[in-house]
């Protein structure tokens, strides 16, 4: 059996199975989403912990380990009872999603609506060979359906399948003059060779995330803070605690001499400095680890993360405009980004950002294969007037 035909046996066997009954996720969704729920119980489970243990008795253990089992049970309850109440149907105008184990929802979307479909692999639905399969109708940003999770395999089944019925009923609406064209871009090889137009290994991934700079792990601190606060009432924000704590019992800070507390005090920005960088760094590898971009007989490609695994695909023709953006330090060392502006493009969204972090030249070969002339160097660019800059500032 060809290749070609084995995919046709798959989606065959989705369509009449999603057609004949409605069907749930893989079985071990329930798993995989009380996983996600268990460390959010374990921060304020060891602030409890230590509440009960601050008057040193072992005898709390037995509390402590059956407040743990009652949560455990009731999380990994109500996972099981979600995932038996979810179930999804793919008819032949529309794909329907029913959920909720009291309160029952019905939310259905007409294949004309949808935009694409992509596909998710957080790391342990990944290593389950679990995907997560995501509906984009370029509603407000968020996604109109998603179904967590599928095997591997029935996910990549589902979307060719939800593509082409979309299509079948985009081909619908298609003005006379328009069939064949539109018939000859149907009538392209499944096929056929991908080309690759973008990548980023390691070395252009650990460039990139120094230009990232953040400081997202404080708000990280200031939620553990939070908790701290309202659980055992320690006041972390309180100034006069810090004081006793630099302080100490001899005043040690106090005595160091004011040249020692300023060489700290830029110690402790250099710190900063490196912690906010580190901090770029990480997000931008997980985020972008294997990033790739290449144009397939169904459109552009991308797929990147390294715990959170991403694939999706843009078809060519839903791509309206290119535009490129930098920043102040990027510009001086040439770093740019390219993003596709689509149909589906949601406001403020980076969910078509194709080149993240590339020089201009690579851009060219995106931009042509999405069917543009890139800009050229002789064109005279002018800027705004200052008036508009100035009722900008003012509000309209």
């Amino acid at each position: 059996m060809t290749g070609t035909a084995v995919i046709a046996d798959r989606h065959h066997d989705v369509g009449a199975a999603a057609e004949g009954a409605p069907q749930r996720t893989d079985p071990l969704t329930f798993l995989v989403k009380a996983a996600a729920v268990i460390p959010q119980l374990l921060i304020p489970l060891g602030f409890v912990s230590y509440g009960m243990f601050d008057d040193g008795l072992p005898s709390e253990m037995i509390y402590v380990a059956l407040l743990a089992f009652m949560a455990l049970s009731l999380i990994l309850l109500n996972a099981w009872l979600g995932w038996r109440r979810f179930t999804y149907t793919v008819g032949t105008s529309d794909i329907r999603v029913d959920s909720g184990i009291l309160s029952r929802t019905a939310r259905s979307v007409p294949y004309e609506r949808i935009q694409d479909v992509s596909l998710e692999q957080k790391l342990l639905p990944r290593l389950l060979g679990l995907v997560a399969v995501k509906f984009e109708t370029g509603a407000g940003g968020k996604d109109e359906l998603s179904l967590t999770y599928l095997s591997e395999e029935r996910g990549e089944a589902l979307r060719e399948l939800v593509r082409e019925r979309r299509d079948d009923h985009s081909d619908a609406a298609i003005l006379p003059g328009d069939i064949v064209e539109g018939e000859r871009a149907r009538a392209e090889p499944a096929t056929a060779q991908s080309e690759t137009l973008f990548t980023m290994g390691p070395r252009r991934l650990v460039t990139f995330g120094l230009f990232e700079f953040s400081l997202a792990i404080f708000a990280v601190l200031g939620g553990l803070a939070q908790y701290a606060d309202t659980v055992i009432g320690i006041e972390v924000w309180d100034p006069d605690l810090w004081s006793g704590w630099l302080s100490g019992p001899s005043g040690w800070f106090a005595a160091l001499g004011m040249a020692a507390q300023v060489f700290s005090a830029i110690a402790g920005l250099v710190v900063l400095a490196l912690i906010g960088l580190a901090t770029g760094l990480i997000r931008t590898i997980l985020r972008d680890w294997e990033f790739r971009l290449e144009k397939t007989a169904k459109g552009f490609r991308r797929r990147r993360g390294l715990l959170t695994r991403t694939d999706v695909v843009m078809p060519a023709h839903r791509v309206q405009a290119v535009k490129t953006a930098t920043g102040l330090v990027r510009r001086r060392f040439g770093w740019h980004r390219l993003s596709f502006v689509s149909l589906a493009q949601d406001s403020g969204s980076a969910s078509h950002v194709v080149a993240p972090f590339a020089q201009e030249e690579e851009f060219a070969p995106i931009i042509r294969a999405a069917g543009f002339i890139p800009a050229s160097e002789a064109l005279d660019w002018r800027r705004r007037s200052v008036n508009h800059r100035t009722i900008s500032m003012v509000g309209d």
